[in-house]
């Protein structure tokens, strides 16, 4: 059927209410587990591997590092971030599509639940290689139905090859292909 689901994220690509606070990501395999001292980690954020990305608003407590993992989220490395209060990742190989960042009290760099608060209301990850005003995580949901002019909705069609129909909403017409 000619419906799509779009979804839209602002400048800030990382949602503090998914992340999982009293967990941290394990530094050898990249795999989520619990934690009874103070620490976070992130949802997957995804990246493209030609772009850039700053993380701003680490703060300088706890140790803190960025997984990396694959289209199937399944980990590849990691790359530290304490004790910088700020990271470029600028180094994407093109099997790494998501991200995700941990922040965790450890005796050499300790954190309280007051710290971890604080990075979880500051952090902000965005492309580009500066960081920018902080702004809070946004995002937009929309579902577009392709009708014709008597109000149906249209089926699109695709062929084994390849070939698919076309919805061009921008200029409000429907492309069918048949070759």
């Amino acid at each position: 059927v000619g419906a799509v689901h779009i979804k839209s994220v602002g400048k800030n690509l990382f949602d503090k209410n998914r992340a999982s606070k009293g967990f941290q990501l394990n530094p050898d395999n990249g795999s989520q587990q619990l934690f009874n001292r103070p620490a976070f980690c992130s949802d997957f954020i995804r990246v493209n591997s030609n772009e850039q990305y700053y993380i701003s608003g680490l703060l300088s407590k706890g140790y803190s590092f960025v997984a990396y993992y694959d289209k199937d989220k399944r980990f590849i490395r990691r790359d530290t971030a304490t004790p910088r209060s700020r990271m470029l990742i600028s180094d994407l190989q093109d099997n790494e599509k998501y991200i995700r960042i941990t922040v965790y009290d450890i005796a050499d760099a300790p954190a309280t639940w007051e710290d971890i608060n604080n990075i979880l209301n500051n952090l902000q990850v965005e492309k580009g290689s500066v960081a920018t005003a902080y702004e809070s995580y946004i995002e937009s949901s929309a579902y577009v139905i392709a009708k014709d002019e008597e109000g149906n909705i249209l089926e699109l069609r695709s062929l084994p090859n390849g070939t698919k129909d076309e919805v061009r909403v921008s200029e409000n017409k429907l492309i069918k292909r048949i070759g």
